[in-house]
């Protein structure tokens, strides 16, 4: 298997498939995202924690990545393995030692905790937005403008999905996120972005 395939590149799934129907993106999608999680698979028989842990730590959070995006197998399995890869990564990158990369896990494992479906669905939001609140103590405006705003727009989906409270409170605060994330993912800047916010 060549890892440097373009093929295995999930981003460039759209660019790949021309006019195939919808049916095909799936079965190219699934495809990229085997070929993906072998590449990290491999990777980390190389990049071992004890010998570049720096790289193992990135390694396990692109593959917790891949099975939170997975779109095969079941959902609450690739989930708690996402979450697994997170947590080995939370091991390395930590705040003192890789600040941005450990709010980048952070973020991560918010989205991880957002799709969860195992355990108390308002606890497993709750866990989404501290997660969140930590990464955006280091994704800050200032810092890392775009990652500030995506981590905003999860929180924002955090609040529209939260059981606790009053529903309107987390409405408004959904919406302020929203917004907020909104002065960075600008039509005209990240017109895609924009789109989904």
């Amino acid at each position: 298997m060549n890892c440097q395939d373009p093929a295995i590149r999930p981003g460039l799934v759209q660019t790949l498939v021309g006019p195939w129907q919808n049916r095909d993106i799936a079965v190219l999608s699934r495809i990229c995202f085997r070929r993906a999680m072998a590449c990290y698979r491999l990777a980390l028989e190389v990049h071992t924690r004890e010998a570049a842990p720096l790289d193992w730590a990135t390694t396990q959070n692109n593959l917790g990545d891949a099975y939170t995006n997975r779109a095969y197998g079941k959902c609450c399995v690739n989930v708690e393995a996402a979450m697994a890869c997170y947590r080995h990564a939370l091991s390395v990158h930590t705040r003192e030692s890789a600040a941005l990369d450990w709010a980048w896990t952070q973020n991560s494992m918010g989205d991880a905790y957002t799709h969860r479906t195992y355990g108390d669905r308002g606890a497993n939001v709750e866990a989404a937005m501290a997660c969140y609140r930590l990464a955006l103590e280091v994704r800050t405006r200032e810092a890392a403008a775009l990652d500030w705003a995506w981590t905003q727009n999860s929180m924002g989906d955090a609040y529209t999905n939260r059981t606790s409270g009053d529903r309107g409170a987390n409405f408004e605060a959904a919406m302020a996120c929203y917004r907020l994330a909104l002065e960075v993912l600008t039509r005209e800047g990240t017109p895609l972005d924009w789109t989904s916010t």
